[in-house]
């Protein structure tokens, strides 16, 4: 009873939220690669890759309705299954994507010592880009309720 207001809050504001935490994501992404092609350093073009599987991620998350979650019958020929596999598969590639991020970080840019700490930006900030955009698929997915998802484009 005591989370009503934050139910509320998170249904008016979530999708705001949401998509300031995909824009603020990306943007710490593109300043990160402009900020080293300014410098004369090359990004590898594998350090696009997590983002990118991310934002993937997070329009497989929302691919999947909450209340068809919730409601479960055992007899229903494996639909609610596949739903759940769906959504597991989901966040598994979402965390995939984290997991790449820092391998990405670590390998290409922090044990590279022949860059500054300013050209090893694109290496934390791939991290960052990825948590957010997790984040922000994981916001907007809570943030649906059932009396107005589905009519959109891609939910």
């Amino acid at each position: 009873m005591g989370l009503v207001w934050l139910e509320d809050f998170t249904q008016r504001y979530g999708t705001i939220m949401s998509g300031a935490l995909f824009g603020a994501a990306w943007w710490l992404w593109l300043d990160a690669v402009v900020h080293n092609a300014a410098v004369g350093v090359t990004v590898p073009p594998i350090a696009y890759m997590p983002g990118s599987v991310a934002t993937v991620a997070l329009l497989m998350i929302n691919f999947i309705h909450r209340e068809e979650l919730s409601d479960y019958d055992p007899f229903s020929e494996g639909e609610d299954c596949g739903m759940r596999l769906w959504l597991f598969f989901s966040y598994v590639v979402s965390f995939g994507s984290l997991v790449s991020a820092v391998w990405i970080m670590v390998q290409d840019f922090a044990r590279n010592e022949d860059l500054t700490s300013e050209e090893k930006w694109p290496g934390v900030a791939g991290v960052i880009q990825s948590f957010l955009i997790l984040g922000s698929g994981l916001l907007f997915w809570l943030s649906r309720s059932p009396q107005n998802s589905g009519g959109g484009l891609l939910y």
